[in-house]
């Protein structure tokens, strides 16, 4: 690491516990240099039990983020987050897409009189109130006046 300009103040970083003079202040007060702020973004990537990237509990900012991540890691994080807070959600049962859907927008959409929707991305056919593929005969897998609870609550924007 260069030495720091004359005068130019340093920080701990909490995670390598390493004077830096460029660490970022979080939400919590700790320090945390960039090359472990970066680090620390890039594991939530390949965890989505550790969305949002977070120090104490407290997200990390996304103006901060985008100092230490490229372009399409930022735009994964920022997709996963407001993915994780959609309530009733699923993925396309396609194994081939496997399309994130979130069903509260998608319910409004819909023909009230069924309960297939197409994937936005494969147009595979699925059914909205068990979340598998599209069958002929009538749901047995979900209760109908929970649906209808479900599709209030999302026309409504109720949350869980």
């Amino acid at each position: 690491m260069p030495a720091p300009a004359q005068g130019e103040a340093q920080s701990l970083c909490m995670s390598c516990l390493t004077l830096h003079h460029n660490a970022k202040l979080l939400p919590c007060g700790h320090y945390l240099c960039t090359a472990d702020h970066g680090r620390i973004c890039r594991v939530a990537l390949k965890d989505n039990s550790l969305m949002p990237p977070a120090c104490c509990m407290q997200e990390l900012s996304v103006e901060v983020m985008r100092l230490v991540l490229i372009k399409d890691e930022l735009f994964q994080i920022c997709q996963r987050v407001s993915e994780k807070a959609v309530a009733n959600k699923t993925c396309c049962p396609n194994p081939v897409c496997s399309h994130f859907m979130n069903l509260d927008q998608l319910l409004c959409f819909r023909n009230s009189e069924s309960s297939v929707m197409a994937c936005v991305s494969c147009t595979q056919p699925i059914c909205i109130l068990c979340k598998s593929f599209a069958h002929d005969r009538e749901c047995q897998n979900v209760d109908h006046g929970d649906f209808q609870l479900i599709e209030l609550a999302a026309l409504e924007g109720w949350k869980h």
